[in-house]
């Protein structure tokens, strides 16, 4: 699927196709020879208000498979979106209940089908069709970007970021 849809740009490459991509694109180059400096993996701590920690991992390598785990203090959050599942956790009643959800990766390419939704999703609500609850506040948006912006100058920086000194200085 990576390789069909990334390197060759065809449904059905075939393997003078994929040898001619890999002698005249990016994904022939030796990985330590690239330009490229998109991190593969990253721990974010991040420290809220009220004393709110979040800590975010992330790995571009893994066993394969997109995962999730937010844990919480009244329960968690498990998502497994190879098997398509997810899973909550009450602490309290020490009761789980799975949720099945659609997976839609394969057909409808990355991040779990996510790009192919908020661009179906804004194009809904810019011509009025229906107002999805999952769209967040203009404000709520801005934030979360701040947050990620922060987090890559942390990171390309070694350093930690003061989210009120990081948007005064922008």
């Amino acid at each position: 699927y990576w390789f069909k849809n990334k390197c060759t740009k065809e449904p059905n490459p075939t393997d003078e196709m994929k040898r001619e991509a890999l002698m005249t694109t990016q994904f022939g180059k030796c990985i330590f020879k690239c330009d490229n400096d998109v991190v593969d993996h990253q721990t974010v701590n991040m420290l809220f208000e009220d004393d709110i920690t979040v800590t975010f991992t992330m790995c571009a390598f893994n066993k394969g498979g997109r995962f999730i785990h937010i844990m919480g203090t009244k329960g968690e959050v498990y998502g497994d979106m190879n098997a398509s599942l997810v899973e909550l956790y009450d602490f309290m009643t020490e009761t789980k209940v799975q949720v099945p959800v659609d997976s839609v990766e394969d057909a409808l390419g990355g991040h779990g089908g996510g790009d192919v939704w908020i661009v179906k999703t804004l194009y809904d609500y810019v011509k009025g069709i229906d107002k999805d609850p999952s769209i967040s506040e203009a404000r709520i948006s801005y934030e979360n970007h701040m947050i990620v912006f922060a987090a890559e100058d942390a990171r390309k920086n070694g350093t930690i970021i003061d989210m009120d000194a990081y948007e005064a200085q922008l």
